[in-house]
């Protein structure tokens, strides 16, 4: 998981006269932990304030159940130490700040916590802020914009309130009305409670087949006001499209498909770059895709998406050795791709022969592109670009190597890969 590191400034600490002493004690839930009084009072200006008013006070309290020890970042922080904090303890850090009356440390924290809210870790994030009962407006709002493409198996380790703040949120994005369908239909199968939860449904949207198999698994009996008004908006629209209008201004589905074409004036400015600009980051590591490879060699196969990065990553000697991506809950139909070379010279182990291909099941693949014997990147840093036919829409793509590098081996080597076309969301 990410990690952020802090360090507060240690000018308090310089009246401060022996850190190692145990003249202070902070009690936090069942837990106690000692330092001198000076570090105390440098760490928590409450505390500070308590000591003018009562010099004699030799403890605090902090009614936080810390099971995990994390107050003993805040110990090391009044010696000095930089700490390192994971996208798992902001929640419990930054309330230690606020109740320490620390605005130093309460900023940085905030600061961090813009920055580290992904899909990889939004929920887990959201269930430990809300566990110390910490704001988590923001984690909701991310989770409702980003629900389309979030993994339905994490969020229903959620509890039926944040569930509920969530799927009523005014932000979701959905890919279509089933998908929302089908996510309440499957916490409704483990727990009937959630029957109430298909007032949020749209059943106007909905395509006539899930319309049937609510109609068939739900007895009207059951049905409360929402849910019956939702269905009669269905019953009464004799021209339903299963998606809303542009006229009517509704921003409840994302756009489907995006058009990525060549860009001459920069080759690596495509579908791959596109995703890591929307997510913040790499868009591996942010869990919007996976890139993988046949074998390491040398360096992560991941880095080969960062548009700037200055390394390579390398395969064994081995033939047939691939670098893939799967687009997850995307599709792309490939007219174009991009590579680039690292810093070898002519002759190594740059790419020579390859074919460039599609599966939309990781097992049968469909030929895209193919090179044979092609010179353009025999060289340090060279890059080029090559136009094909558009592909169908495939989930996976993979640049294989199909004959000896420019070296007479198989190692195959890649500092950086864009592809061109049509980005479609599933």
């Amino acid at each position: 998981m990410e990690s952020k590191i802090i360090s507060l400034s240690s000018r308090g600490l310089k009246t401060a006269c022996n850190l190692n002493s145990k003249s202070f004690t902070f009690c936090v839930g069942e837990q106690k932990y000692y330092c001198d009084r000076f570090a105390a009072d440098f760490i928590s200006p409450n505390v500070s304030l308590l000591h003018k008013m009562d010099p004699t006070m030799d403890s605090f309290e902090i009614n936080i159940e810390d099971k995990d020890g994390t107050f003993q970042e805040i110990i090391k922080l009044m010696r000095g130490d930089v700490i390192s904090i994971d996208s798992m303890k902001i929640g419990i850090m930054l309330k230690f700040a606020r109740i320490l009356g620390n605005q130093e440390l309460e900023q940085m924290i905030e600061e961090m916590d813009e920055l580290q809210t992904d899909l990889v870790n939004c929920v887990d994030i959201l269930i430990e802020k809300n566990s110390i009962k910490e704001n988590v407006e923001k984690e909701i709002s991310f989770i409702a914009q980003h629900f389309f493409e979030i993994d339905k198996s994490k969020l229903r380790k959620l509890d039926s309130l944040l569930l509920y703040q969530i799927i009523n949120c005014s932000e979701i994005q959905l890919s279509n009305e089933d998908e929302l369908f089908d996510f309440v239909y499957s916490c409704f199968l483990n727990d009937r409670s959630f029957l109430s939860f298909f007032e949020f449904v749209k059943f106007e949207y909905l395509t006539a087949e899930k319309v049937t198999q609510f109609v068939k698994e739900i007895n009207f009996t059951e049905l409360n006001i929402g849910i019956w008004n939702s269905l009669c908006k269905r019953l009464c629209d004799n021209s339903v499209q299963f998606v809303p209008s542009e006229t009517d201004g509704n921003s409840r589905f994302i756009n489907n498909k995006i058009n990525l074409q060549i860009n001459k004036n920069d080759p690596f400015e495509g579908i791959i770059q596109y995703l890591n600009n929307q997510c913040g980051g790499n868009s591996h590591e942010k869990g919007v895709i996976e890139v993988t490879a046949s074998s390491t060699a040398c360096n992560s196969c991941v880095g080969v998406i960062d548009k700037n990065w200055g390394s390579n990553w390398l395969s064994n000697d081995d033939s047939d050795s691939w670098w893939m991506v799967d687009f997850k809950s995307n599709e792309v139909a490939i007219n174009g791709y991009s590579i680039k070379t690292y810093d070898y010279g002519a002759g190594r182990q740059h790419l020579r022969t390859w074919r460039l291909e599609g599966s939309n099941d990781g097992k049968e693949w469909f030929s895209i592109d193919e090179q044979r014997d092609n010179d353009q990147l025999n060289g340090s840093n060279f890059f080029a670009t090559w136009e094909c036919e558009t592909s169908q829409p495939f989930r996976f793509v993979r640049i294989r190597q199909t004959g000896e590098n420019h070296c007479g081996m198989h190692y195959f080597s890649l500092s950086g890969v864009e592809f061109f076309g049509s980005l479609t969301r599933k």
